[in-house]
């Protein structure tokens, strides 16, 4: 079954559960057969043994001794109108998130223009309830797992700035595998003359802005001319395919810490900021990057 489901695939489904709730099923052909018996000429199109796979796989529904449904989805049941079928939507959307939503929902709300067209017009028979919907799915399937989703994110970011170095012979080290307390991702140079280089990876709909640390910000002005920030911006189908190529980077930019400590308010009796803050540079205040990613660059976001 696809997923995000469609209208009629929620039907499929509503099917199954009312079936499944009026008399035993022995096995997954007859409550497939006890479906499509009860479906109507406009349904008969419906895909109902995708549809009874993917319960089965997921576990919304088991099959021993015999077919049944259990909680959340038997209470969407009896009655095939929009709010059943909405209803349904979010249970399959709950236990099966496009790998999207992470990266879609920013701040509270729903960037539309990072979700697939595909999957967006899927989605459009939700209409006005979609936004909050997506958002609620969101907050009760992933919000735990954004920070471990961001992390891979920005370890491809990491990991794209090392590939570059090394394809113009430039020796580094892969430091924020070590500590954070570098203040710097990246470290270039000998001892005499060490660079930090900190990595930030964006969307190019989120790249006005990243977040420095407090030590990182107190490293930049420590370090001067030899700290920058490096942006990776990549595409927005990273987040909805999981897989960063080299074909995915849109720009590497750069930052220095001199335009850093312009941004920075400056400390005061009545203002300090301490864990950490957000910087929102103008775009001519980047400076573009001579780095460049070799096209065969591969980084599976999901991988572990």
């Amino acid at each position: 079954m696809r997923l995000p489901p469609t209208r009629g695939q929620c039907h499929a489904v509503f099917l199954l559960v009312h079936v499944a709730g009026l008399g035993v099923r022995q096995n997954r052909d007859q409550w497939v057969t006890a479906a499509r018996q009860r479906s109507t000429i406009a349904a008969l199109s419906f895909d109902l043994a995708s549809a009874a796979d993917a319960l089965l796989d997921w576990g919304l529904a088991k099959s021993l001794p015999s077919i049944a449904v259990g909680h959340p989805l038997n209470q969407f049941g009896h009655a095939a109108d929009y709010s059943s079928l909405k209803g349904i939507a979010g249970v399959l959307l709950r236990r099966r998130p496009p790998v999207w939503l992470r990266a879609a929902v920013v701040d509270g709300l729903l960037r539309r223009e990072l979700v697939p067209s595909d999957d967006l017009n899927a989605l459009a028979w939700l209409g006005d309830d979609l936004d909050d919907l997506l958002i609620a799915v969101h907050a009760d399937a992933l919000a735990s797992s954004d920070d471990e989703f961001l992390g891979q994110l920005g370890r491809a970011g990491e990991l794209i700035v090392m590939d570059a170095l090394r394809a113009i012979g430039r020796p580094a080290r892969h430091v924020a595998l070590i500590s954070d307390a570098f203040g710097y991702d990246i470290e270039c140079g000998g001892q005499s003359k060490i660079e930090g280089l900190e990595v930030k990876t964006a969307f190019a709909k989120t790249s006005d802005r990243f977040f420095l640390s407090r030590n990182e910000f107190d490293i930049s002005q420590r370090m001067s001319g030899r700290w920058h920030v490096v942006q990776v911006v990549l595409s927005s189908k990273v987040a909805a395919s999981g897989i960063v190529t080299g074909g995915d980077v849109e720009m590497i930019r750069e930052l220095p810490a001199s335009t850093v400590r312009e941004l920075a308010p400056a400390d005061e009796r009545h203002f300090r900021w301490l864990e950490s803050a957000m910087f929102s540079p103008s775009e001519g205040q980047w400076i573009s990057s001579a780095l460049s990613v070799g096209q065969g660059f591969h980084f599976d976001l999901e991988a572990r």
